[in-house]
């Protein structure tokens, strides 16, 4: 809510706590990396590897943590461990969906709670933090051939994140070049999508489903239509 009818620099600044934030992702990367797919060339969806990330991150979680926080705030990482072991997806279904992407929210939340993160960290939790959450989930839900988890199919903005639609309205709200009408065109999601989350979420879609956008994803080009950003936020 800090970004609404305000102007979001594209490029806020970023203290040395949100960089550790960050490089806990740089933790997941690697074990992705590591961690050779299982020969599944008969099943279209879930990699059961994806098990064995989910292994990596429940077994490592809590170093990871205390290495980003001081130590004053070690007893702290027994109530921030699930909600950070549950942003990734289910190990089980091997699926995410918005109740995952709602974990790491509550993480984030934590670690303003906790005190480790600032007011004037709010801007940067979004710009890179999340943004940096949402690029590591897209390699994952590729490599992994990740199920959405609860999925309300057409009827739903997206089969896999929620979240971003709302913070990426409200970094367009006092954007005077890009107008709601803009999401659904293919050389403005291209040009703008490094730019801008909500555009970024549209040119994920837009990768990974085929067909007319009015019908794979059929609310969000019904959203098109409204006149402001501020509504549709």
């Amino acid at each position: 809510s800090s970004g609404i009818n305000a102007e979001w620099p594209l490029r806020p600044g970023i203290s040395d706590r949100c960089t550790c934030v960050c490089s806990l992702f740089d933790n997941i990367n690697a074990a992705v990396s590591e961690i050779p797919l299982a020969d599944q060339s008969m099943q279209r969806f879930g990699n059961t590897a994806f098990r064995v990330l989910g292994q990596r991150i429940e077994g490592s979680s809590a170093e990871w943590l205390k290495q980003i926080l001081p130590s004053p705030l070690h007893d702290a990482v027994v109530e921030l461990k699930p909600y950070f072991d549950g942003s990734f997806g289910s190990f089980v279904r091997i699926d995410y969906g918005t109740g995952h992407e709602i974990s790491f929210t509550a993480f984030l939340c934590c670690l303003y709670k906790i005190g480790f993160l600032k007011e004037e960290d709010v801007m940067a939790s979004v710009c890179h933090i999340f943004v940096r959450y949402l690029g590591l989930m897209r390699r994952i839900q590729i490599h992994y051939k990740l199920e959405p988890a609860g999925s309300q199919g057409v009827w739903g903005l997206d089969d896999f994140q929620y979240i971003p639609f709302i913070f990426g309205s409200s970094q367009l709200i006092a954007n005077p070049d890009i107008s709601p009408n803009d999401f659904v065109e293919p050389l403005v999601v291209e040009k703008y999508h490094e730019e801008f989350m909500f555009l970024g979420c549209i040119k994920f879609i837009l990768d990974y489903k085929r067909g007319p956008f009015a019908e794979h994803s059929n609310q969000l080009w019904n959203i098109s239509a409204t006149q402001t950003w501020t509504k549709i936020n």
